[in-house]
Parts: C-alpha cells; structure tokens; sequence
C-alpha cells in the first residue's frame, strides 16, 4: 500500500506553486525554467526542499504547552478515578523510601560491600516501583509491565544479596560489572566509525585488558564468560541461571507473570492482543489511546507491591530492630491488603 500526502498534503501542488514563485521573481517563462532545471536539477530540489522546510516544518511542530496540559489532565483524571488503588500503592512505596532514608541518615560513614550493594539495589527497586506508578497514572499499563519486568529481575538479585549477605558475593557482583563494560567497548570501537566517533583510546582498553587477566586469574576463566558466574559459588551447577537464582529465594510462584511481563519486552505477537475488539480483530485506534480502566492497572500495581513485599520480608529481617520487626512488616501487609481491597470495584 502506498498513501499520497502521508506528511505534506499537496506536495504536488506545492512543487508547482513554488516554481510558479520562481518564474515570477526571476522574470522567466515555465519552458525557461524546465531547461534550468534540467541542468541544474540539484540546485532546484535544494530551493523546493527549502520552501517544504520553511511552510511545513513549523505546521508540524506540537502546540506543546497544549500538549503538557493534555498530559497533566490524564493524571488528574486518573489519580481521581483510581485514587484510592493510587493511594494505597504510592504509601507502599513512600514508606520503603522512608526506612532507606531513616538507615541513610542513622549509619556509620563508612559500611560494608554487602550492605552497599543491598541498600542501593533497595534504592533502585524504590525507583523502579515509582516509575511504573507513574506510567499508570499517565494511562499505560504495557510500559507499567516493561518497567515490571526489569524491577523483579532485581527483586530476585537482591533477595540473592540478602539471603547469603556476603561481603564476597557483593565483591564478586560488583566485579562482575567489568564483563558488560567490556562488551560495551568492544562493540562500541567496532562502529565507532559508522558514528564519526573517536575510539576508545588504546590505553583504557589495556587497562581493561589487564582487569579481565586479573579477575580470571582470581575467579576463573569462565567469571566473565557468563551472566551469573559471579554466584558460582552457591549452586552446583555447571553454569548459573537466572531460574536457579529465582528457585533459590523461594519466587518461582512469580515465574508466569515474568514471563508474561517478557512478551512486553520482546518484539512478540502477544503484546499486541492487548489492542483487539469483542471479535478478537486487532483495532488500530486502541494502540494510539491510553487505557483508563482499572482493570488494565491491577496487575501491575498488584504484582509491583507483592513482589516488594517479598523483599521486605528480608529486608526488615537485616536492618529492623527485631522487637519491631513484627510490627513493621505487619504495616507493609496492611498497605498491601488496602490496596488489593480496592480492585474490588473493578
């Protein structure tokens, strides 16, 4: 299929009154100007590509103040609509942020790798459960669900972290990071031409080069060879999977929906079931609205709070007081149940 006017209506007529212009201001006739332009048929595009630029290019810039107060009305609508799922789910949420804040600001300037790794993965999880939060609010569940997906895979490491709380497993994690650095600058030397960039300079890639002996040296020739090796240790296995780690930390009741999050990450079919009708036929509008039904939100907003409390559960276990421990993780379950309550309506 192929559409006339996709962008520019008109282009035809357009390209006429523009050569129409040029006649008039040059003082020439429409067969003069079919000779210049056969002999200088560069020169004459680059005039109508000019003039395309000068009508056009503004008519297709957005009314963007319009366009920010669109955005800001379907949060208004939503957080209204759903306010109290909303609610209920950014309370969760504010209050894991208030105990990072309140062990930020109680511990010592200096503390070990393990905890380093653990509160920062926490931090991060706290980011991750906001921004789904935020995509909700602004109407896009399959985005929700993308975010879903990258916030249980650290869910799943962190619950690894917390289990084992080990000062060396923290190390080997954090020098693990060298085998995606590396890949990074390899790839990124190999196209750096393509992108008129300058290479990365020989002497970092040296240093690399030595770092990389170094960690086979201490851990193995296989420590940067592999996703995971870095928690070798723990499971006699040949190589370390991402499901054994879930196995591990007792989460692979979560496995469906992390396979169900994956189909949002990956360019599948299943996604796009998401935008068909009552007949089951695929309906090209629904992919250009945003979706207001609660319905569309509850597992996301549900699967992000259960799979946070299951961290908490752990978390608490390190770094409460354990004469409030009872108490703590029964407000993190109080919230979670609030906010199951109010998908009642849906």
């Amino acid at each position: 299929m192929e559409f006339k006017g996709l962008i520019v209506e008109d282009i035809d007529n357009l390209y006429q009154s523009v050569m129409m212009r040029v006649c008039n201001k040059s003082k020439i006739s429409v067969d003069e100007l079919n000779e210049i332009i056969k002999s200088q048929n560069d020169k004459i595009y680059e005039i109508f590509e000019n003039a395309i630029k000068q009508v056009y290019s503004k008519g297709l810039l957005i009314p963007y103040k319009k366009f920010i107060k669109n955005t800001g009305d379907t949060i208004k609508i939503l957080s209204k609509t759903h306010q109290h799922s909303f609610h209920y789910y950014f309370s969760f949420i504010n209050t894991c942020y208030v105990c990072l804040e309140r062990i930020r600001n109680k511990s010592p300037e200096e503390i070990e790798i393990k905890d380093t790794v653990i509160l920062f993965l926490y931090g991060y999880l706290y980011r991750l459960a906001d921004q789904i939060g935020i995509m909700l609010l602004n109407g896009y569940p399959d985005g929700a669900f993308r975010i879903w997906r990258s916030f249980y895979d650290y869910s799943i490491i962190l619950m690894l972290h917390m289990k084992e709380y080990s000062n060396e497993l923290a190390n080997k994690y954090l020098e693990h990071d060298l085998r995606h650095v590396n890949k990074l600058a390899q790839s990124f030397n190999k196209h750096a031409g393509f992108w008129n960039f300058e290479k990365i300079e020989d002497s970092v890639i040296t240093d690399h080069t030595a770092m990389t002996s170094e960690l086979e040296n201490k851990h193995g020739k296989d420590f940067l060879n592999e996703e995971y090796s870095w928690a070798k240790s723990i499971f006699n296995v040949k190589k370390v999977s991402f499901r054994d780690i879930e196995d591990y930390v007792e989460m692979t009741s979560y496995r469906p929906f992390y396979i169900w999050a994956s189909t949002y990450i990956h360019s599948s079919f299943k996604s796009l079931r998401d935008f068909e009708n009552e007949q089951q036929h695929l309906v090209l509008e629904y992919v250009l609205q945003q979706e207001t039904d609660l319905t569309a939100f509850i597992d996301p907003l549900q699967l992000t709070i259960a799979v946070f409390y299951e961290v908490n559960i752990h978390f608490l276990k390190l770094y409460s007081d354990p004469s409030e421990y009872d108490i703590n993780i029964m407000l993190f379950k109080e919230l979670l149940f609030k906010l199951q309550e109010t998908f009642s309506k849906a």
